[in-house]
């Protein structure tokens, strides 16, 4: 074999370890690419963006907390917990009262009354829901923007507790820009909802959502409505 032979031979099996090493060096980058890709989504899937109001936020994914008792049950946002509440206040109604557990969220809240309410509720706005197919379930509808909007013409005192009347229903606005307190109502009835338990007994309840945070999410209390269930 000649020199010339030999050199060739070298030639080629240097350029085929360089041809070589080229396909490795981009197959690892494919790969590093399709990992990133993946870490991504992963990412991605524990950031949840929801909109209440016009209002974005981000809400990292965790367990929520699941209630039950004797006349309900509902799931809250990770970290809430039960309060211990004057449930029976003269023997007139009976409240459950439940609050957020980390210091940002220990403003917002949610009283459940059941079957009588005190006197005074007032609200600033209010969530339309519905039972659809199951009457022991609530199903979000609609939120209505601050009842002031829908305040009567002419002087009005707007310290003063109304009745205002939003899509055919009357309820008690409180307009003061201080409260975001939100109740659930169903049509033509602006003091709650009556459902069917899954045991077979029916309950008027009504849902009261507070939040005095520095950034309000009504859309806890459209999660918390979605899951509520009577039982």
């Amino acid at each position: 074999m000649s020199g010339f032979d030999l050199n060739t031979n070298a030639y080629e099996r240097q350029h085929q370890h360089v041809f070589r090493a080229i396909v490795i060096g981009l197959v690892l980058v494919a790969i590093a690419i399709l990992l990133y890709i993946l870490w991504r989504d992963v990412q991605d899937s524990k950031v949840v963006l929801q909109s209440s109001q016009g209002v974005l936020r981000s809400v990292t994914e965790e367990p929520p907390t699941y209630f039950e008792n004797g006349y309900f049950r509902f799931t809250a946002p990770s970290g809430w917990e039960e309060v211990p509440h004057d449930r029976a206040r003269n023997n007139r109604y009976i409240a459950y009262y439940f609050r957020g557990g980390t210091q940002e969220d220990t403003g917002r809240s949610l009283e459940v009354y059941v079957d009588a309410l005190p006197p005074g509720l007032s609200f600033n706005r209010v969530v339309l829901v519905t039972t659809h197919d199951d009457p022991s379930t609530l199903r979000y509808v609609k939120i209505s923007s601050t009842c002031y909007d829908y305040l009567p013409q002419g002087p009005v005192d707007i310290r003063e507790e109304t009745a205002v009347t939003w899509e055919e229903t009357t309820f008690m606005c409180n307009p003061s820009e201080a409260r975001n307190v939100i109740g659930a109502i169903i049509y033509h009835d602006g003091q709650g909802v009556n459902l069917t338990g899954v045991g077979g007994g029916t309950h008027h309840y009504l849902l009261v959502y507070t939040d005095h945070t520095s950034q309000p999410q009504n859309s806890f209390f459209i999660e918390i409505i979605n899951s509520f269930q009577a039982l």
